[in-house]
């Protein structure tokens, strides 16, 4: 399996509107496919946005381009890349990245990082907050590997109401 990096750019005149596909799209791709994807983030008129996917969620990255509903009409252009120049780039020049990218000897982002959908999707860390740290309980969306919120599956919401019975039970 590959790594594939794509180039992304708004097309459009009203740039404002791009701002709800940042917060919460872009990072909620991200934190589905943890591990999986990392968005090296772009500056404006400096620098290029590119998003690096397992060659497996190619698909999925394209749908979501495409499905993204812009207020205004725009739209995001993409245009695959090359991935080792991009790699390279974000070490060397120790770009941001948002999200977390692991394969074989590929390693980009953080992996105690996750935008956390709970909490208006701000970075927090994997270890503290999702594995409950410093709550004191593993967050009820995380399923182990990755954060499954909304799409909790049967096992988490299972987990999640033992623990509210428990917590009930607790408090009697």
């Amino acid at each position: 399996m590959g790594i594939r990096a794509f180039r992304f750019h708004y097309i459009g005149n009203e740039a404002i509107e791009t701002f709800p596909f940042y917060r919460k799209y872009i990072r909620g791709f991200l934190r589905w496919h943890r591990g999986d994807a990392v968005w090296v983030k772009g500056g404006i008129g400096k620098r290029d946005a590119h998003i690096i996917v397992k060659e497996w969620l190619v698909p999925n990255l394209f749908r979501m381009m495409k499905d993204v509903n812009l207020k205004y009409g725009g739209k995001f252009g993409v245009k695959e890349v090359n991935s080792h120049y991009i790699i390279y780039e974000a070490k060397e020049l120790d770009r941001e990245t948002v999200g977390y990218l692991r394969d074989g000897n590929v390693e980009l982002g953080n992996s105690d990082e996750i935008s956390c959908p709970k909490e208006n999707y701000r970075k927090m860390s994997v270890q503290d907050w999702c594995w409950g740290r410093e709550r004191g309980a593993r967050c009820d969306a995380w399923d182990g590997q990755r954060c499954i919120y909304p799409k909790m599956t049967k096992k988490a919401m299972e987990e999640r109401e033992a623990r509210i019975t428990f917590m009930v039970g607790s408090f009697r």
